[in-house]
C-alpha cells in the first residue's frame, strides 16, 4: 500500500478485531500521528475525504437505509491508486458498524492528538464533494477568508476528518442580487453594503470559530474568525 493510502489498511485491520471500536480508536491516533510526516501529509488529506463520505454515508444509512448511496465513483476517484473494491468494502464497513455519532466521537478523540499545545486550528472546507481546501489559522491570525462561494454543497472539516458543519448554499447565500433584492446593485457597490451585510452565520468548535457569509455580485465569501474565549 503506497503512503497516499496508507491508512486503508490500518482501518481494515481495525474493523478485524473483536473490538473495533478500541482498535478503530488506536488506528485513528496512528493516522493522525503519521499524518504529521511530511511523507504521509498526500495520504492524510485523502484520509480526511475519505472519513468525510464515511460520515455521509453513514448518515444516509440513518436518514434513508434502503435508499443510500453507493458512492462508488466517488471513492474511485480518492482511490485510483488502490484496489476500489477495497476501498469500497472499508467504507461501507465503516458505515454500517458505527453511526454518525459514533464516528463523529472517535474522530473528535484525535483532535488532541495532531499538535498538543499548539495555538492552531485546521479547517478545511470541501465544495460539492470536491477537494478538501485548507483555511488554516495560525499565531497571530484571527480571521481567514474563502472566496468565490458561489451556491452549492458545502462540508466543513476538521484535520482529523470530523465533519464540522455540513450544509447547502443557496443563490440569497451568497449572490448579492438575491440576498437583498431591494439594494440595487450599483447602490450596494457604491456603499460597499455587499461586503458588510451578511447573510447567515453561525459557529462552530463549541463556539470557538465564527462562520459568517457575505454575499457578492457573482460569488460570495465565507469568513472564518476565532473567537475570545467566553465571547
Amino acid at each position: 500500500m503506497s503512503e497516499k493510502f496508507f491508512f486503508v489498511p490500518l482501518l481494515m485491520n481495525a474493523l478485524a478485531q473483536q473490538d473495533a471500536a478500541v482498535a478503530l480508536r488506536e488506528a485513528f491516533r496512528t493516522v493522525v500521528s503519521l499524518g504529521r510526516n511530511p511523507k504521509y501529509r498526500e495520504g492524510f488529506v485523502r484520509f480526511q475525504e475519505f472519513m468525510a463520505l464515511v460520515q455521509a454515508m453513514a448518515k444516509e444509512r440513518k436518514e434513508r437505509p434502503s435508499g443510500a448511496q453507493d458512492h462508488r465513483e466517488k471513492i474511485g476517484l480518492l482511490s485510483v491508486h488502490v484496489q476500489m473494491d477495497e476501498a469500497h468494502e472499508l467504507a461501507l464497513s465503516l458505515a454500517a458498524q458505527f453511526d454518525v455519532a459514533e464516528i463523529d466521537a472517535l474522530l473528535r478523540e484525535q483532535e488532541f492528538v495532531i499538535e498538543p499545545g499548539l495555538d492552531k486550528v485546521d479547517i478545511c472546507i470541501q465544495r460539492n464533494d470536491g477537494p478538501l481546501e485548507p483555511v488554516v489559522f495560525g499565531a497571530g491570525t484571527d480571521r481567514s477568508t474563502v472566496s468565490r462561494i458561489n451556491p452549492g454543497h458545502y462540508r466543513l472539516v476538521l484535520s482529523t476528518g470530523r465533519v464540522l458543519w455540513e450544509g447547502d448554499l443557496s443563490k440569497s447565500d451568497v449572490l448579492l442580487a438575491y440576498a437583498f433584492p431591494a439594494v440595487p446593485m450599483r447602490l450596494a457597490a457604491d456603499t460597499g453594503e455587499d461586503a458588510e451585510r451578511t447573510t447567515r452565520r453561525f459557529s462552530i468548535l463549541g463556539g470557538e470559530v465564527s462562520v459568517s457569509l457575505y454575499p457578492g455580485r457573482q460569488a460570495g465569501r465565507m469568513e472564518f474568525r476565532l473567537c475570545e474565549p467566553g465571547a
